[in-house]
């Protein structure tokens, strides 16, 4: 029996996404009212947010919104968001944020940061 769990525990860890896949630190609802995803970074003693992709595939590094809804239209980005009780500037965009969201017609940025 021992075995057995133990067996079925490593194939629940194998199937389970690795943590290391997962492109982003947390995600919120814009204004515009789609998901975005977000990274935290500290620089210069500040902790601010910065928008991310969500998924980046380990085998191949690039980027897979499977999974994911892409963001279309007109995309509102936020100056902060809020996560686990503490309010973050957003100061900035990942690289690849938005790469492979053909559908999106503007981005709306916060100013300053």
């Amino acid at each position: 029996m021992k075995k057995t769990l133990s067996l079925l525990a490593l194939l629940m860890m194998a199937v389970a996404v690795p943590q290391s896949a997962r492109a982003y630190d947390f995600s919120a609802v814009s204004p515009s009212g789609h998901t975005l995803y977000y990274n935290l970074t500290t620089a210069g003693g500040e902790t601010y947010a910065v928008v991310a992709s969500p998924v980046v595939r380990m085998d191949s590094a690039s980027l897979s919104w499977r999974g994911f809804v892409k963001p279309t239209g007109q995309l509102v980005i936020p100056d902060s968001v809020d996560w686990n009780g503490t309010r973050y500037a957003v100061k900035e965009l990942s690289r690849a944020a938005f790469c492979k969201c053909d559908s999106l017609t503007s981005v709306t940025v916060p100013q300053g940061g």
